[in-house]
């Protein structure tokens, strides 16, 4: 049985891609220096919001870590929850000294940070080997 697919109507007309269920998001992480690097594999989108909130939360709260980077290289989409989420980790992490990057943004995840002008908040980067050598 093939799920539904999911979009706004302002979506749609904006152009962006549906979203479809069932996607899980897979999560992963290592420490270079003093930075964790999470590696997301998914949508930041619907449901998939509290597993990945769940995941960051101790990380954040590492002594050892100065950084969290995202690593969005296999994240397609990014809805109004994941916009949430990231300001919720970025505030999260900016209480305790610390801050919050992103790395391989497809071009519409990007566009819509920069939109809502997160990029002046959180910082982006090309690549993940440009986001350590900062």
């Amino acid at each position: 049985m093939e799920l539904p697919l999911l979009i706004c109507k302002n979506c749609a007309n904006l152009g962006y891609r549906t979203i479809t269920p069932g996607k899980r998001m897979k999560l992963s992480h290592r420490f270079e220096q003093d930075t964790c690097i999470v590696v997301m594999i998914g949508n930041l989108a619907l449901s998939e919001i509290n597993k990945v909130e769940n995941y960051v939360q101790p990380l954040i709260m590492q002594g050892e870590t100065t950084r969290i980077l995202l690593n969005c290289q296999d994240v397609r989409v990014i809805d109004s929850r994941g916009i949430g989420l990231l300001v919720t980790i970025f505030k999260d992490l900016e209480k305790h000294e610390k801050s919050l990057a992103l790395c391989n943004l497809n071009q519409n995840c990007l566009n819509v940070l920069k939109a809502l002008k997160l990029d002046t908040m959180i910082n982006i980067y090309d690549s993940l080997e440009a986001a350590l050598s900062q």
